[in-house]
């Protein structure tokens, strides 16, 4: 059900030779130094939306894969491998379910090689496709969700060792739970009430109990629900925390060097300048109020990573409607600077972070997809003086 009318748009990309992206500005937060990246595009299928970063092939080197939505018909998986010098060719494209949208990599089936899960947005249901490690997938498996299944988080929720699956059921106002039968087979969907129009789903450990958790965006409401887990499986009651206008993405991790899992969201704003909440976790399941942050137009997509070498976690948000990518820089404590922008293609809305080539270098670098451009863009941190 997307809240914006751009799928089944499709612009021709312009492909060239990669150029440098450079701050906009320079912001006193990186004193020295001078954030920088190195920009290639790669042509992906029709509206490529998520993308994540992983071995596929299992040679040590970083690939990634997207999902096109193509309109909200028969969508596609891209499979794009990494040479370890930051390029990357593409491996193959396989079919999926109607209207792809988010997407996940781990190791389903227990077999050491990466599979893929694809949440297909009007096809309601998600497909698995199981990895045979060298770069390369078997035909897709599909699933029963429920309503507009917009977000995939894959995580252990019953504590047998194998990756279960969560979907955030858009139109159903709930999260569904598809547990893992032992051999990359999935059982059939529980579900458990969130906020209004649930958008996005992450999975983390939040209260230390050794049991997995959930944080699910209502983006109508302009809150993340916390869904505590009990091991088992299952999940209890939602306990909702405010965010800012219409949270689109949620990401869990330690954003404040207290060993304590914490939540940021990307808040879409319906399309006005957004912002970027940041909640604090307290270790026992609960959130301090959200800090907000300003980001681009519309922001989209968000993704945790390490950008100017200072070994504070950073931010990077993808702008949809702005058209351009944000990196957020973290102070260490939980608090963020300005944004630094970054051009890309027309409506960037995935974004995922790796490490592409080996020079060295600490920093990371990352991959946007762009909606209506038919492209997927590689960003190879280029960055002086920054550590």
């Amino acid at each position: 059900m997307p809240r914006y009318a751009l799928h089944g748009i499709t612009l021709a990309l312009l492909l060239g030779a990669a150029t440098p992206a450079c701050a906009q500005d320079a912001r006193p937060h990186f004193l020295a130094c001078q954030l920088k990246f190195k920009s290639t595009d790669y042509t992906t299928g029709a509206n490529p939306q998520s993308v994540v970063v992983g071995d596929f092939n299992n040679d040590g080197k970083a690939d990634f894969a997207q999902v096109n939505y193509d309109g909200g018909g028969g969508g596609s998986v891209d499979v794009f491998l990494g040479k370890g010098d930051g390029t990357f060719k593409l491996k193959g494209r396989y079919t999926v379910g109607n209207g792809p949208d988010a997407l996940a990599a781990a190791d389903v089936n227990g077999d050491g090689n990466l599979d893929l899960v694809v949440g297909n947005d009007t096809g309601a249901s998600v497909s698995v496709l199981l990895g045979n490690g060298d770069g390369t997938f078997q035909a897709h498996a599909d699933y029963k969700t429920g309503s507009y299944p917009h977000w995939v988080a894959v995580a252990d929720f019953n504590g047998d060792g194998k990756p279960d699956i969560a979907v955030a059921n858009e139109g159903g106002d709930n999260v569904g739970v598809l547990l893992n039968n032992g051999d990359g087979t999935l059982g059939a969907m529980q579900t458990y009430p969130t906020s209004e129009e649930p958008y996005s789903v992450a999975a983390a450990d939040f209260n230390h109990d050794g049991k997995i958790d959930l944080a699910v965006t209502g983006y109508s409401l302009g809150v993340v629900s916390i869904l505590l887990g009990n091991g088992d499986g299952t999940f209890k009651s939602h306990v909702d925390y405010p965010t800012g206008v219409a949270p689109a993405v949620v990401v869990a991790g330690e954003l404040d060097k207290g060993h304590k899992v914490d939540l940021a969201t990307a808040n879409y704003n319906n399309g006005e300048v957004g912002s970027v909440s940041v909640l604090l976790g307290n270790g026992d399941g609960t959130f301090q109020p959200h800090a907000d942050y300003t980001a681009g137009t519309g922001p989209d997509g968000l993704a945790i990573g390490s950008f100017n070498g200072d070994k504070s976690v950073d931010l990077a948000v993808a702008n949809l409607i702005g058209g351009n990518l944000s990196i957020l820089p973290g102070s260490g404590d939980g608090t963020f600077g300005a944004p630094v922008n970054f051009p890309t293609d027309e409506y960037p809305l995935g974004v995922a972070v790796g490490r592409f080539h080996r020079n060295g270098k600490t920093e990371e670098d990352l991959v946007v997809t762009n909606d209506l451009s038919t492209a997927a863009i590689v960003f190879l941190n280029d960055s002086k003086g920054c550590n």
